[in-house]
């Protein structure tokens, strides 16, 4: 698996259930096929592109965004400015088992319509799919590179 290389957090047992002591919210979270990928691709984004711990956030719920919006992202990466955090990169977290059709690229894309992050990401923990917005074709486009969080910083948009 692509992602298994990454480490997991620490493990618990809560009412004889295996849970995962979730580093970034603190909690304990069930371990399940999707929340064993959504963690390790939290290792990821802190191990291989650097992304610090304070700028990731998990189970986003849409209303956080836009009032009476349906949904939670899985992972939101952010960049801080003056006024205030903004969305870089938004992660939708499958199970190994499950591909990643159109239905999980549209549900990325609804997500994003209402998040505006630069970047949209698909994994399952076997694939990750990295795509940007093109402004001139009015489409989302598949990246070639994974950008580290500098790159996504200093280039301040993956819409292309």
């Amino acid at each position: 698996m692509l992602l298994d290389k990454y480490p997991l957090p620490v493990e618990y047992k809560r009412k004889n259930k295996q849970c995962f002591l979730d580093p970034i919210r603190n909690i304990l979270i069930l371990k399940t096929p999707e929340e064993i990928v959504r963690q390790r691709m939290v290792s990821f984004l802190q191990d291989k592109l650097k992304v610090p711990k304070e700028m990731i956030m998990l189970e986003e719920p849409m209303t956080y965004f836009k009032k009476g919006a349906k949904g939670r992202a899985d992972i939101i990466v952010y960049r801080k400015e003056e006024d205030g955090l903004y969305p870089v990169i938004l992660i939708e977290c499958k199970s190994p088992n499950v591909e990643l059709t159109d239905d999980i690229f549209e549900q990325a894309v609804r997500y994003d319509q209402i998040v505006l992050a630069d970047a949209i990401v698909l994994t399952n923990g076997n694939k990750m799919e990295w795509y940007g917005w093109n402004e001139k074709e009015e489409q989302y486009v598949s990246l070639a590179k994974i950008p580290t969080y500098q790159e996504l910083l200093e280039k301040n948009t993956y819409r292309i």
